[in-house]
């Protein structure tokens, strides 16, 4: 799960087995990774690599300062068993209730998922990923086929956050969702091929 502490974000990782075959928690903590400014989107990035246990973390493509993080219990840390758990967005869902609220507002949430032994998005791709801070159709993007969700949650309906990655992973939100329009605006770029034709006369000199 992913929560907020204060302007800091954390990233906690859950082994059912571990190496001792006891359920293991890795924490990773990067403070002051949201900005004090509270107007202002902000693009968010969180990497694992699995070759070497620690996770990065970016804002609007910039890594953190405290990035780069091997975690607690890192070393117990080997994969994540159950498959069955619960994805949860904007807050800490136990037992029935919810703790640890994201305070703001979320847009266009990724999951990718990358092969077993490869290496998370790269800082290049992060970058791409930003795009300058414009959302795209992230389906354009160099590791689209790593994408395993996309929640734009600007078109849920009643309790339901569409799916656009294609694979169906509809969310289900605890309470009826009401659209509003965000301040600022996100702003959308759109990359598409379109027909053209070119037309002139000439007449070259030499």
């Amino acid at each position: 799960r992913l929560t907020q502490e204060g302007r800091g974000l954390k990233l906690e990782l859950r082994d059912t087995t571990g190496t001792d075959n006891t359920s293991t928690l890795s924490a990773f903590t990067e403070t002051n990774i949201l900005s004090n400014d509270t107007g202002a989107w902000e693009h968010i990035t969180v990497t694992y690599t699995q070759s070497t246990r620690k996770v990065h973390f970016y804002r609007n493509a910039s890594v953190g300062t405290g990035s780069g993080q091997t975690g607690t219990n890192s070393g117990d840390y080997f994969e994540m068993q159950n498959t069955t758990s619960e994805f949860v967005l904007g807050s800490s869902h136990v037992g029935g209730t919810d703790s640890a609220s994201f305070r703001g507002d979320i847009s266009n949430l990724l999951l990718f998922k990358h092969a077993e032994l490869q290496a998370p998005l790269t800082s290049t791709q992060v970058t791409e990923l930003y795009n300058g801070g414009f959302i795209f159709d992230y389906k354009r993007h160099s590791k689209a086929a790593d994408i395993v969700l996309w929640w734009k949650l600007e078109d849920a309906t009643g309790t339901s956050h569409a799916d656009s990655s294609g694979l169906s992973h509809t969310g289900t939100s605890n309470t009826s969702l009401t659209q509003t329009t965000a301040s600022p605006v996100l702003q959308r770029r759109v990359y598409a091929d379109q027909p053209f034709t070119v037309s002139f006369w000439a007449k070259a000199t030499n």
